[in-house]
């Protein structure tokens, strides 16, 4: 799949699901496993983004996706390339 594909997919699954899992490889080369959303009814309100163009103001890399870790409850992001699975849960 294409990374424009992946992305695109990725996106729509912290959008739609509860979690997704997404597993990669960090800057410094350790494995990460993050649990992520961008779904409105799992992000906390408080943490939601200040914009008015609220979540979708949070992607303006094309080669980041910026998501909600809902185990350290704090945004982070990661690069499509350093994605080695995904899968919403």
């Amino acid at each position: 799949m294409d990374k424009i594909n992946t992305r695109t997919a990725i996106l729509t699954e912290l959008r739609c699901a509860k979690t997704v899992v997404v597993n990669f490889i960090r800057a410094d080369g350790v494995h990460r496993t993050l649990y992520a959303s961008l779904n409105p009814a799992v992000v906390p309100e408080s943490a939601w983004p200040k914009n008015t163009k609220g979540f979708e103001a949070t992607q303006p890399d094309p080669d980041v996706i910026r998501c909600y870790d809902t185990e350290k409850k704090a945004w982070r992001s990661f690069r499509l390339d350093s994605v080695t699975n995904w899968q919403a849960s």
